[in-house]
């Protein structure tokens, strides 16, 4: 492989690891569109899960292929309850995706007593500020176009009563990173696996191999989602400022909104955040988890001919 081709890939495999991050981990404040949504269904719940290594594989985000066709890449909403009674559902997000993801997860938020939501930013009262990281949103809308997706910001209305910002500002984010010596994508490198290191290789090779090709979005898409469900991977003890010091700052909100008396909650954060944030809330807040995570499809991987099928969902706890 020449200098030119070598370079090439770098810079692919980098843009591999920066998608990572904003589709996963990091979200800016959002705006306020919404998109109609369709009924939602309801599931029966089983007896509670064991915490354990095990465990925290596959229950946030995975990829699935029925064996006849249908592929797609999916996130799942988890249920965690306490000895009182308290009901905290781990929605995951991935920050684009197809438009019918939007639609289902927006259907379920308006029965919560609160949601509490993702978006660093200068100020939490005023989302239409946005903050200074413009190269943030430049990279995540780049790649909905790249994809063929949509911006979660266009999917979601975040302007809803119960809405609930649990987040960091951007100067409380930067300070923090300043004192750890951390970047965004530095970030991304302390919680990064082997198995995401591979699947970033791939989608640097597909990037290149797919140009010009007409199938190009899917071939894209087929390997980002590799990326992006081997970040599931990554150790959940980690203490970085972009998952750990963001989560404990949800977490506080969270105990906030419990001492109000709210029983019916909902956390909505990107995917990558929960296998750390599933070990605080067993460890020190008591939750243990209740049933199977119900999934949703994010991406259709399936080839074009492929008839879609109906994603599952379920509402909140009454």
């Amino acid at each position: 492989m020449g200098k030119r081709n070598m370079s090439k890939w770098w810079v692919a495999l980098s843009t591999a690891a920066g998608a990572s991050l904003v589709m996963v981990g990091f979200s800016q404040l959002p705006g306020s569109a919404r998109a109609e949504a369709p009924a939602a269904t309801t599931r029966a719940e089983t007896r509670p899960s064991t915490a354990s290594a095990e465990a925290n594989e596959q229950r946030f985000i995975r990829l699935y292929d029925d064996g006849r066709g249908h592929r797609s890449m999916q996130t799942s909403t988890v249920r965690f309850v306490n000895d009182a009674g308290v009901v905290v559902d781990l929605v995951a997000a991935v920050h684009i995706a197809d438009k019918t993801y939007y639609h289902e997860l927006d259907s379920n938020f308006d029965g919560y007593d609160k949601v509490l939501f993702e978006g660093v930013s200068a100020d939490p009262k005023h989302p239409s500020n946005g903050m200074a990281m413009g190269m943030i949103t430049i990279l995540q809308k780049g790649m909905t176009t790249v994809l063929e997706l949509q911006f979660q910001k266009d999917g979601i209305n975040y302007k809803r009563e119960n809405f609930l910002h649990a987040d960091m500002t951007e100067n409380e984010f930067r300070t923090r990173q300043e004192a750890k010596g951390e970047s965004l994508l530095g970030g991304v490198a302390q919680n990064r696996s082997h198995e995401m290191e591979m699947a970033g290789t791939d989608f640097a090779i597909t990037m290149m191999d797919s140009m010009g090709k007409p199938d190009r979005p899917l071939r894209m898409k087929r390997a980002m989602a590799k990326v992006l469900a081997s970040m599931e991977t990554g150790s959940p003890e980690t203490d970085s400022v972009i998952i750990y010091e963001r989560n404990q700052v949800c977490l506080k909100v969270l105990k906030q909104a419990i001492a109000d008396g709210h029983k019916n909650l909902a956390i909505f954060y990107g995917g990558g955040h929960y296998p750390n944030m599933t070990t605080l809330l067993e460890r020190d807040f008591g939750f243990h988890q209740v049933g199977p995570p119900v999934w949703h499809i994010a991406w259709n991987l399936s080839d074009a001919t492929t008839p879609s099928t109906a994603p599952a969902t379920r509402t909140p706890a009454k």
